[in-house]
C-alpha cells in the first residue's frame, strides 16, 4: 500500500493498524487520529540517517584537508542526524502509547521475516543495480557469487 493511502485505509476501516516508517513520521502522518492501533518495529525503515556520496575521481581530485574536512563534516552530520531521528522517535513512540494500543511482531514473526527478506535479497543481488543488500541476513557468498558473473 502506498503510503500517502495508508491515512485514509486507516479511516475508512480498511486496515486496524498501520506502521509507515519511523515512529515520528508516522505521527505526523495523522495515524492515532483514525485508528487505536499502531504497529511496531518498523520493518521496512528501521532508521533514516543522512550521507553523501561522492565519485573516486572526485574525491581524488580534492586536497588531502579537504577531504578530511568532509570525512569530519560527514561523521558529524551522521552524529547529528542519528541522534536527532531518534529523539524524534522517542518522543512520537511516547505519544503514540499515550493515545494507542502499540503491537509489537512476537520473535517467531521477526525470525520467518528475516528468513522471508534473506531469501530476496540473494535473489535480487544478482540483478542489474540491485540494492537489496543486508549486513545481518543473507549469504554472502551468494551475493559474491553474483558480482563475479
Amino acid at each position: 500500500m502506498a503510503g500517502g493511502e495508508i491515512y485514509q485505509a486507516l479511516e475508512r476501516g480498511v486496515i486496524e493498524g498501520a506502521e509507515f516508517s519511523t515512529p515520528n513520521v508516522d505521527w505526523s502522518g495523522g495515524f492515532q487520529q483514525v485508528t487505536n492501533y499502531w504497529a511496531t518495529p518498523g520493518w521496512h525503515q528501521s532508521a533514516s540517517i543522512f550521507g553523501v556520496m561522492i565519485s573516486k575521481q572526485a574525491w581524488d581530485a580534492l586536497s588531502p584537508e579537504t577531504q578530511e574536512k568532509l570525512e569530519i563534516a560527514a561523521d558529524a552530520t551522521l552524529l547529528w542526524s542519528l541522534s536527532f531521528t531518534e529523539r524524534r522517535a522517542n518522543d512520537a513512540y511516547k505519544q503514540f502509547r499515550d493515545a494507542n494500543e502499540i503491537t509489537r511482531m512476537d520473535a517467531a514473526a521477526f525470525e520467518q521475516i528475516q528468513t522471508m527478506a534473506n531469501s530476496v535479497i540473494e535473489q535480487v543481488a544478482s540483478e542489474p543495480f540491485a540494492l537489496g543488500r543486508n549486513p545481518n541476513g543473507p549469504d554472502i557468498e551468494k551475493i559474491r557469487a553474483c558480482a563475479s558473473n
